[in-house]
């Protein structure tokens, strides 16, 4: 049995497509096909339904997945022992994360990883904590960097930096700099999409206190931190964001922090994984790199 066969193998089963298992493994798709043709044919069995475009593992498949899946992942942690041995570890990394571990906190961090491996590369996708935890459940992706826990069984959560949601408004104008709590739904406010952790965050926090998150006046939902700043610094209203998005702006006087009273928001932010999956050693020792930084060195400037 070729331990190439069960790459593609594992690999279609985790994934759910051949053009994306292909794309993964830099085959071509009828390279991809021949593997699996001749790995069925090795065993007597057919391992995968191709019905169209949707592809499910068999009966037979479900049970040789685990051992086919475990001989990869020990094959990897072989290459890896020997690669650290030699001082040489290298490869792809494909993480999912949010917004803010994506576009501000991984920056900060990967420098020094890959300072320490020059050989490695990322392939990062950024989209909201909702839609990573779901990705990281559905193994698309082995671990995530995320703002918000799902309650998910099939999920595992480590916490590797804390950061703050606060409320910016354009440096000048009329909002005032400290506000009431009860006053919080008289504000224009800009907000990131229903999946974001800094918004969930942010409404679980006055729900809390007691204001209702439907009573605020909430003039703009946006896709990206990035575009929540710009509505803001174009006068739309005030924005709920991470403080570490906004740190250098609050510093430069592009925009001020808007107090509210009785209101102090923290949150942390995690690597989500599989709960009992075999991770890849790869993604292992990247996950501990990040957790044993020192705390809070990633959130900071």
């Amino acid at each position: 049995m070729e331990l190439r066969h069960l790459e593609v193998f594992v690999e279609v089963a985790r994934v759910g497509s051949f053009t994306k298992a292909a794309e993964n493994l830099g085959l071509s798709q009828p390279t991809v096909s021949l593997h699996l043709q001749s790995l069925e044919k090795e065993l007597g069995v057919r391992l995968l339904d191709r019905d169209g475009r949707r592809i499910a593992l068999t009966p037979a498949g479900k049970v040789f997945f685990p051992y086919a899946r475990e001989i990869v992942e020990l094959k990897g942690k072989a290459v890896l022992a020997l690669k650290k041995f030699l001082g040489s570890v290298e490869g792809t990394f494909r993480i999912g994360a949010s917004t803010v571990p994506g576009e501000y906190i991984l920056p900060r961090i990967l420098p020094a990883f890959i300072k320490e491996y020059p050989k490695t590369r990322f392939s990062i996708e950024v989209m909201d904590s909702e839609a990573i935890n779901v990705a990281v459940a559905e193994g698309t992706y082995e671990m995530g960097l995320v703002g918000a826990k799902r309650e998910d069984e099939r999920l595992q959560y480590t916490p590797f930096c804390k950061d703050r949601v606060v409320i910016v408004a354009p440096p000048s104008g009329d909002f005032p700099s400290k506000i009431d709590l009860r006053e919080i739904p008289e504000i224009p406010l800009v907000f990131r999409e229903r999946g974001s952790g800094t918004r969930r965050a942010f409404e679980r926090a006055i729900e809390s206190k007691g204001v209702d998150p439907s009573s605020l006046n909430v003039v703009a939902e946006v896709g990206s931190t990035t575009a929540v700043k710009e509505a803001v610094r174009n006068g739309l209203g005030c924005g709920v964001v991470s403080e570490i998005s906004v740190r250098k702006e609050v510093e430069m006087g592009m925009f001020r922090l808007l107090k509210v009273e009785e209101l102090q928001i923290e949150r942390e932010f995690f690597v989500v994984v599989r709960r009992n999956r075999t991770l890849s050693p790869a993604i292992e020792l990247f996950i501990n790199f990040i957790v044993k930084q020192k705390e809070g060195k990633a959130c900071e400037n």
